[in-house]
């Protein structure tokens, strides 16, 4: 099934249960937005989807801005290199989004690096997509992750590529105990945070570190929500709103270098369904 809707430009593949291979989409100029869902019997996404160049300076999917993969349940792999694109000097170059949800087979991705993108959302796949995704751009502001199998922490490998991210959100990610060690001189840009329905997380970082000397001063909004293995949460002098809700686990909430007072910027706080919860002074004299 096909759909087409001449706004913007948005084609949409789904439900083409014996499609093997698409047509060359990259060759149509006004294609804003693409959304492949569920085409079982897909397993390899190759340079054919970009077509033949029909001149030297040939770019595929040149105004292509959104780009969605859905319930793809047989893909494998996801190639296209530059030495595969048949003449094809660009590709993707204003694409701003990508998501990938539900693509558990996928395990190979060899395309070459995409600057424009901006926001990656990647769900029910496995943690090699979520690597190879996050190093082709170092432009990325938005990212969110859920149900990412494979996926212990967010390791140097991960976390090297984040510097201008600013909004992350990690969610029923079973397999991370920890979200990251103690390197986290590439999270400069970080201000919103949100971390929910990961059951054997135990702490945010995995050594006790100053977070503002490791580069985390910029956060502003942290949520963190049925995380009940979580043990406590040390917050920046920066933040501004808080919300931990339903983290049965968690013993103790500290703001670090703190003499008297909240920090200046502290706007919203909300604890909800943390029976185990204490504290510290500051708090405690605040909430007397």
């Amino acid at each position: 099934m096909t759909e087409k809707k001449k706004r913007g430009f948005l084609y949409t593949l789904r439900g083409c249960q014996n499609c093997t291979c698409l047509p060359t989409l990259g060759r149509l100029p006004l294609l804003k937005k693409l959304f492949i869902e569920s085409l079982n019997g897909f397993k390899r996404l190759g340079p054919e989807l970009l077509g033949h160049a029909d001149s030297c300076n040939d770019i595929a999917f040149s105004l292509l801005e959104v780009l969605e993969f859905r319930d793809m349940q047989d893909w494998e792999e996801w190639s296209m290199s530059g030495a595969d694109k048949d003449g094809i000097v660009g590709l993707f170059p204003c694409l701003r989004k990508i998501s990938i949800e539900n693509c558990l087979k996928l395990n190979v991705v060899v395309i070459d690096s995409i600057p424009s993108l901006e926001v990656l959302h990647v769900k029910g796949s496995l943690v090699t997509v979520l690597r190879s995704m996050v190093g082709l751009s170092s432009s990325i502001v938005t990212l969110t992750m859920e149900d990412i199998k494979g996926l212990t922490q967010l390791d140097g490998e991960i976390v090297e590529h984040l510097q201008k991210v600013e909004y992350l959100s990690i969610s029923k990610c079973a397999e991370v105990t920890n979200l990251w060690e103690s390197e986290l001189n590439n999270l400069v840009s970080l201000q919103t945070l949100k971390v929910s329905e990961c059951v054997n997380l135990v702490s945010l970082v995995e050594r006790k570190v100053d977070l503002v000397i490791c580069g985390m001063s910029s956060i502003r909004e942290v949520e963190i929500i049925n995380c009940l293995k979580l043990e406590g949460y040390n917050c920046t002098n920066s933040i501004e709103k808080l919300k931990i809700d339903n983290c049965d686990s968690m013993t103790s909430l500290t703001f670090p270098q703190l003499d008297k007072n909240l920090p200046s910027t502290f706007k919203f706080l909300k604890l909800k369904d943390c029976d185990n919860l204490e504290v510290n002074w500051v708090f405690s004299n605040l909430l007397s």
